[in-house]
């Protein structure tokens, strides 16, 4: 009879504390999202940085030869703002592996930001050399119903 009430607790308990753990795990890597932080010596001429440099370039009307590399960073964007929300957009909440590229040109620090299929994108919303990390958004549907998820 114990060895039935064991068998029986374990087979109802098991769930339970897998299902707990993976809601741990979860809360864990959002609010922690992974990043990996390269040489930037090593990183220049990696093509995503050479994208962001490319497009600099082009915004300030600057050589590319004068844009400083600061940092790179492989992150995992928690949604698909990729870290770059704007207001009043409702975003897919999935984890989207990017990168974070830091550039210094003669007026000033730029944040460019890339994940999943995109390529990287000057992020305005981020403060110069820290970003605003990557944030959580929750959004609910309006009254309208209309959805603008991306």
């Amino acid at each position: 009879m114990v060895a039935a009430l064991r068998r029986l607790l374990y087979h109802m308990l098991s769930p339970a504390f897998f299902l707990m753990g993976c809601v741990v795990l979860a809360a864990t890597a959002l609010a922690s999202p992974a990043a990996v932080t390269h040489p930037v010596a090593t990183m220049r001429n990696n093509p995503l940085v050479q994208q962001a440099i490319n497009d600099l370039a082009r915004r300030q009307s600057v050589a590319p030869a004068s844009i400083e590399l600061l940092s790179f960073e492989e992150v995992v964007w928690p949604d698909t703002s990729l870290g770059c929300p704007r207001p009043d957009m409702r975003y897919r909440q999935v984890l989207q592996d990017g990168a974070k590229i830091l550039l210094r040109f003669s007026g000033g620090e730029r944040v460019y930001h890339s994940g999943g299929s995109r390529p990287p994108f000057w992020c305005s919303t981020s403060k110069s050399g820290q970003g605003l990390g990557p944030p959580i958004k929750i959004e609910f549907e309006g009254t309208d119903g209309a959805s603008d998820m991306r």
